[in-house]
């Protein structure tokens, strides 16, 4: 069952992490998205890679930092392929990048490919000041150990957090997913809980397993969910609304 956690409003628009990754997604969709997210005062979002450039447009001057992905969403290209889309990205004006690993040469027991991308595009990111680097594993594919390797090897190529998914795995994130990265990497990383979150009590119950973000194609209505009717004002974006939210409800 997923656990009951209290939030400030301050609190969902630093956790959650909005996200537009469908590829049927139109310009007009990617402006509306960004407006949005810079309305409710999210800290940071994430477009597909050809959107990156309109994004960084629409965010400047804002407090909220555009992110994409790179290797997305098998993460089985070659190396350089991956690499390039990293450079590309941050040239186009992305502040943090989320590079998807190649698990199927983690399940093969052949580290040095991971490790070596791993490395390479973690030092494109950090080249450039106040960039983030984050790496997805899909945990529905991996076994506890495999879970827990994975951690390791991102911690030591200098990522700066693990992300537990892409929503095209085989499964939404689990609590247990969590605490088991929790566990091999300590505080080394930060943890971003996503694939297939949905409601404020699942973000709820992500956190307290110890993630540090959420990231989901539904975080608007779960900012709306959060702050309840009585905020309407606040969803239209009027500046001055202010909350506290309260205790989740148990959703199963």
């Amino acid at each position: 069952m997923w656990a009951m956690h209290p939030f400030r409003v301050a609190d969902l628009r630093r956790i959650l992490e909005p996200r537009l990754l469908r590829p049927e997604a139109t310009v007009q969709d990617v402006e509306a998205f960004c407006h949005r997210v810079i309305a409710d005062r999210f800290a940071v979002c994430l477009v597909e890679p050809f959107w990156v450039r309109t994004a960084s447009d629409i965010a400047r001057g804002s407090a909220t930092r555009i992110g994409t992905v790179a290797g997305y969403p098998f993460g089985c290209s070659e190396t350089a392929t991956k690499v390039a889309e990293v450079e590309q990205a941050l040239a186009a004006g992305a502040q943090e990048v989320d590079l998807v690993m190649n698990i199927g040469a983690l399940r093969s027991r052949d580290s040095d490919p991971v490790t070596s991308e791993l490395r390479a595009a973690a030092e494109r990111v950090h080249a450039l000041p106040g960039r983030v680097f984050r790496v997805t594993v899909e945990t529905g594919y991996l076994t506890t150990e495999q879970i827990g390797r994975a951690g390791q090897l991102i911690a030591d190529a200098g990522a700066d957090l693990v992300a537990t998914g892409t929503g095209c795995g085989p499964r939404p994130v689990s609590v247990e997913d969590v605490r088991r990265l929790r566990a091999a990497v300590d505080h080394r990383l930060g943890i971003d809980a996503t694939g297939g979150v949905r409601s404020l009590a699942e973000v709820g119950a992500l956190v307290r397993a110890g993630a540090d973000r959420i990231g989901t194609s539904r975080a608007f209505p779960i900012l709306a969910e959060a702050l309840g009717p009585v905020h309407a004002p606040y969803r239209s974006h009027a500046p001055s609304a202010q909350a506290l939210v309260g205790h989740l409800d148990d959703v199963r």
